[in-house]
């Protein structure tokens, strides 16, 4: 499981924090569903508004064996006595859809799904053939017919898959790793018969009653998946290859500058509050590269080291080094403490909370202890 783990380390008087932070995959238009498992569930990530989370059935396994350095965590299914189905089996009767996935291993199940809504006479499935194992079929049932791909994934390495079809155009393709491979092939015209069984990860639903029921036996796939999405539309090459390099590429860092008010020893202490309105700083990359940026916001930062200027605004006194170098860390969340005060008298401790508050504009009331 991936712990949050948050290290204080006071350096010149600047105070930052490092936490590991889940990875935002791409969200396409017409996202229904989509599970990166990042956050050790099977939870949809896609921001929909629906319930698109699914639930395991069996002994839920995680695994840090992923595409790539742009994913965390993927999901073991080897052991074929588990797969994942979603909680709300309407939101994916959809006319035309994409159906996207990683796979690692050979699978193993007589016919394994990779991923199916079906009754065997409605909706559709993507499963391998019992005979060799070393076929995969797209099938939209009662009329879809089998839009076939020979496969070996006895090497072990990731594959990614997307399904797409269209109801529209009643075209049916497959892509592996970014490129089309099979079809177009006819679907069924009108679309998918809606299927009252749910959305199904790994396995088959087993029959009609709300909610995922396994099958089980030779219905499991046995195989490794992550990234997994379904989209109510055909989506393009391009998007395709959005899905595919996604998990490839490093993924990105994140900074969160925050401003507190010191009583000018550079270390943030209990008492000493976050000043909640933005303030400027400059944010300057290795190759020289600059954005200006406030305090209480996040950005995405690629890997490397970056040099934090505060912009210090008139009326104030920096108590923290100016600039400041921190490493900006792939997956990892960097927070840094800058503090300041106003000029003037400084305040007592104790009475900072007060300070902050009138500087916020909600009041406050101040003690004064000694003059800059």
């Amino acid at each position: 499981m991936l712990q949050k783990t948050i290290i204080w380390a006071a350096v010149a008087g600047v105070v930052f924090a490092v936490a590991p932070a889940a990875q935002a995959g791409v969200i396409l238009p017409g996202t229904v569903g989509y599970w990166s498992f990042e956050d050790n569930t099977p939870n949809d990530q896609s921001g929909n508004p629906g319930n698109a989370n699914c639930v395991w059935v069996g002994t839920a396994v995680y695994s840090n064996d992923t595409p790539g350095p742009g994913s965390l965590v993927s999901i073991d299914l080897r052991a074929r006595n588990a797969a994942i189905g979603a909680v709300n089996e309407q939101l994916f009767d959809t006319a035309s859809h994409s159906i996207a996935f990683w796979t690692k291993g050979p699978p193993t199940g007589d016919w394994g799904n990779w991923a199916s809504k079906t009754t065997e006479t409605d909706g559709w499935m993507i499963r391998q053939h019992a005979s060799g194992r070393t076929s995969m079929y797209y099938d939209i049932r009662s009329g879809g017919n089998d839009l076939g791909l020979g496969i070996d994934h006895s090497d072990n390495v990731w594959r990614h898959y997307v399904m797409t079809y269209d109801v529209g155009t009643n075209r049916k393709l497959i892509y592996e790793n970014g490129v089309q491979v099979a079809g177009p092939q006819n679907g069924r015209a009108g679309g998918p018969l809606d299927s009252a069984r749910t959305l199904v990860w790994g396995d088959r639903d087993s029959n009609d009653a709300p909610g995922y029921q396994a099958s089980g036996g030779g219905n499991y796939i046995g195989t490794m998946l992550d990234e997994l999405y379904f989209i109510d539309r055909a989506i393009t090459l391009d998007e395709v290859l959005q899905l595919y390099n996604d998990p490839l590429g490093a993924p990105e860092g994140s900074l969160h500058i925050f401003k507190f008010l010191d009583d000018c020893d550079g270390v943030f202490e209990p008492g000493e509050p976050i000043l909640p309105q933005p303030f400027p700083f400059r944010v300057t990359d290795a190759q020289g590269v600059e954005q200006l940026v406030s305090s209480c916001e996040t950005i995405p930062l690629p890997e490397g080291r970056y040099t934090i200027t505060e912009l210090v605004p008139p009326g104030w006194i920096a108590c923290s080094d100016n600039p400041f170098q921190v490493d900006i860390l792939p997956g990892q969340l960097t927070e840094v403490f800058f503090g300041n005060m106003p000029k003037g008298d400084i305040p007592e401790p104790v009475t900072l909370g007060a300070l902050g508050l009138a500087l916020a504009g909600l009041g406050g009331y101040v003690r004064r202890r000694r003059r800059f």
